[in-house]
């Protein structure tokens, strides 16, 4: 299926109940080596469309093209941009479109004008896709008062009240994280913007912005459900991402390890990093296998890894504890460039960006 914005096209399970997998090899790495990938499996089936059009200024302002970003991750799992069969749907917002105003009353308010949501504390609430493990999931985003802030909320309980300027009241379960600078590298230049975005059959989502700037992000947003035989008892079914400016890949540890989110009992919101694979060398400290993985063996001209799954840990102190597994994100290796699919022959199943293997059907298109 095609859509004017981009491409489309639905990841379908089949019969055995595997849609993707890292069953192919790709080459080369900085020394030329292969890697073969471990086939796995996708719990979700998953929708992907690349290349959505998003709609920037051309003054280089840095606070109104954050208000475009959350307008473009609105419009995009909502259906205004694409042809997904599982959406996200408005609860409320405020802002002066429709009239202007705010509540909880399933209205619309940013619309697709920046000028709608431009004001310090406008915001949308946005409601999990019914029928799915995340429909009970009410995600919030309110205009920050400096150029690239933001505040994202998430609960399991609907927010109450609310005006064109006033944030709904949130209660139940939160996830929260205020003044995050959600929207990264902006550095004076005019660039075409395109919107990447995920949907999972149970909610799921990843969303990011590139444009001009090289084979990865500026902007980097995930609401993920975890497995349910890994949380705690009354925990959240998802944890939430937020990174900007993630650039190459060597950033990762240094710089995004802890870009995680999840809910703790006490009613905070704690931070969580992935574990991965590591070794102890002669000291005390461990090194990191997928950060060091760049050369190979001489056994054989392959090197057959494992995909890494993502398993959370909260790094907060008194909090730390293991939080759960990321359905359907793995781990790429330090060594795999940004932007590569796989499998190399036959249908496209997953596509890397900064350190993940997302679910996807073609190239990122930057």
């Amino acid at each position: 299926m095609a859509n004017v914005d981009g491409e489309f096209v639905a990841l379908d399970a089949p019969s055995d109940g595997l849609i993707g997998g890292f069953g192919a090899e790709f080459s080369p790495l900085p020394q030329g080596a292969g890697i073969v990938y471990e086939e796995v499996g996708f719990e979700d089936t998953w929708e992907y469309q690349t290349g959505i059009q998003a709609k920037f200024e051309t003054t280089n302002d840095s606070a109104r093209d954050k208000v475009w970003h959350m307008i473009g991750l609105k419009r995009a799992i909502t259906g205004e941009s694409t042809a997904f069969t599982t959406l996200w749907t408005v609860a409320g917002s405020g802002g002066e479109g429709a009239g202007g105003g705010g509540g909880m009353d399933g209205v619309d308010r940013w619309e697709n004008l920046r000028a709608n949501a431009d004001a310090t504390n406008n915001w949308m609430c946005l409601r999990g896709p019914a029928g799915t493990q995340l429909a009970d999931i009410w995600f919030t985003m309110i205009n920050g008062g400096s150029n690239q802030t933001a505040r994202f909320v998430v609960t399991d309980e609907a927010p109450t009240g609310g005006g064109e300027t006033t944030a709904p009241t949130f209660s139940g379960k939160i996830i929260d994280r205020p003044t995050a600078n959600v929207m990264g590298r902006w550095d004076g230049d005019i660039r075409p913007v395109q919107v990447t975005i995920g949907m999972s059959s149970e909610g799921s989502w990843y969303f990011f912005a590139s444009g001009d700037i090289g084979e990865h992000c500026s902007t980097m947003w995930i609401l993920a459900r975890t497995a349910e035989d890994t949380r705690k008892t009354g925990d959240m079914p998802c944890v939430m991402h937020v990174s900007v400016d993630p650039g190459a890949q060597t950033l990762f540890y240094a710089q995004h390890e802890s870009n995680w989110y999840a809910y703790h009992k006490d009613g905070s919101t704690t931070l969580c990093a992935p574990l991965t694979v590591g070794y102890h060398s002669g000291s005390s400290s461990l090194t990191s296998v997928m950060w060091n993985l760049t050369i190979p063996d001489s056994w054989d001209t392959e090197q057959k890894i494992p995909s890494v799954p993502i398993y959370l840990y909260a790094t907060d102190s008194g909090k730390q504890a293991f939080r759960g597994r990321v359905v359907d994100l793995y781990l790429s290796p330090q060594a795999a460039p940004n932007n590569i699919t796989e499998p190399v022959g036959g249908s496209v199943e997953s596509v890397t960006m900064n350190y993940f293997w997302l679910p996807a059907t073609s190239r990122v298109t930057v």
